[in-house]
């Protein structure tokens, strides 16, 4: 998990946000059941494509590439089962992969308890082992946000594995190049830093010795 920042409310949502809440409550109030495109607006291409900059076209929880298991689900940080009245709300809009949100589910009402990457530096919660994420002793919420969305799941530590792999092969390389071609293997190495690399988080923390 990293750091993310909103990006501006996309515009389909400066335009109709207050309409669209205000059909499905009226609705919610009546008892009468919205339809499916009314309860499921967030989803418009517009927003899903502006999520998808702003979490790199990762998972806002796990850092999975989304593209290379699934198309992603927008995700409601608090959720939308229990504050209907925020389900249109850009701040409470990122993406998650279908694992996470699945596991995630009703749970964190009002945020309560969750490590959420957009009001808390995820590096101030956990602490990065190897392929494996730790609550930092002590934190109740890191420890309940570890354990709800089971950021340390065997499809998860598979693929850190792999990206620490690649990371140690490149780190023998930079040892035994030549002194022309050792900086430019040391900036590929930094590359995988980056916020829009997978699980940058796993690379900052194993590259730190060396970079």
């Amino acid at each position: 998990m990293i750091k993310l920042t909103k990006k501006p409310k996309p515009g389909v949502l400066v335009e109709n946000e207050v309409e669209w809440t205000a059909i499905l409550l009226s609705k919610n109030a009546t008892g009468e059941q919205p339809t499916a495109t009314e309860k499921s607006r967030y989803r418009h291409p517009e927003i899903k494509s502006t999520l998808l900059q702003e979490t790199f076209g990762k998972c806002a929880y796990c850092e999975s590439k989304l593209e290379h298991i699934t198309y992603g689900d927008v995700e409601h940080i608090s959720p939308k089962t229990t504050e209907p009245e925020a389900i249109f709300q850009w701040d409470n809009l990122t993406l998650a992969c279908d694992v996470c949100n699945t596991n995630k589910g009703s749970k964190f009402p009002g945020r309560v308890g969750l490590v959420d990457p957009y009001n808390h530096d995820p590096e101030h919660h956990f602490h990065i082992h190897g392929p494996l994420l730790f609550a930092v002793p002590g934190d109740n919420d890191a420890r309940y946000t570890e354990i709800t969305l089971d950021l340390n799941r065997a499809a998860l530590l598979e693929r850190r594995k792999e990206k620490i792999k690649y990371l140690r092969d490149m780190v023998e390389a930079v040892a035994s190049a030549s002194d022309r071609l050792r900086p430019r293997l040391i900036e590929v190495l930094k590359l995988e830093t980056a916020p829009d690399q997978e699980f940058s988080a796993v690379a900052k923390s194993y590259l730190a010795a060396y970079l």
